[in-house]
């Protein structure tokens, strides 16, 4: 099993690590790609692992693309944030839209599913889903008492045909 300078487990013949970017530098020294340029031996004897936040090991530059530092997720896996988006979306379009269900029970779904993807570190915008969370709710109460306020007002024309109060 080879590790980066960061210190995550990859399987064997990855030249980059799939968390952070980094060559991978194994045991003996040796990058685990054959011809590709041999790692720095600072980094393999000195055995210091940098946590997430902190700058790479000397003699270990980041990918292109990446910033110097360690990100707390990896520059190869992005944040999961579409379910917290679509909440958010689909809770404002049903309260905009009072009177159907639909976006408020499916802003519900996502929310609770974006929330739950934030706790476990896939997301980044719990806040966004917790919103969205909220405004389903409300679309979805809302849409209740419309409905409710619909069916008492046909049941009041049915009881008073005449229309007279």
């Amino acid at each position: 099993m080879a590790r980066c300078a960061a210190g995550h487990e990859n399987a064997p013949g990855n030249a980059y690590c799939q968390t952070c970017g980094i060559l991978i530098v194994t045991t003996e020294g040796t990058t685990p790609v054959p011809g590709s340029a041999p790692a720095p031996s600072t980094v393999a004897a000195s055995g210091s692992v940098p946590t997430p936040g902190t700058a790479p090991a000397p003699g270990i530059t980041p990918l292109p693309g990446t910033s110097a530092s360690l990100p707390e997720w990896s520059a190869g896996v992005r944040p999961q944030n579409g379910m917290g988006i679509a909440a958010l979306v689909l809770g404002i379009v049903g309260v905009v839209t009072c009177c159907t269900l639909v976006p408020g029970i499916l802003a519900i779904i996502f929310g609770i599913i974006g929330r739950k993807r934030a706790q476990v570190g896939e997301a980044t915008n719990g806040g966004m889903a917790l919103a969205g969370l909220i405004l389903g709710i409300v679309a979805v109460a809302t849409a209740v008492m419309w409905w409710i306020a619909q069916a008492l007002g046909s049941f009041a024309s049915l009881m008073n045909p005449s229309g007279i109060v």
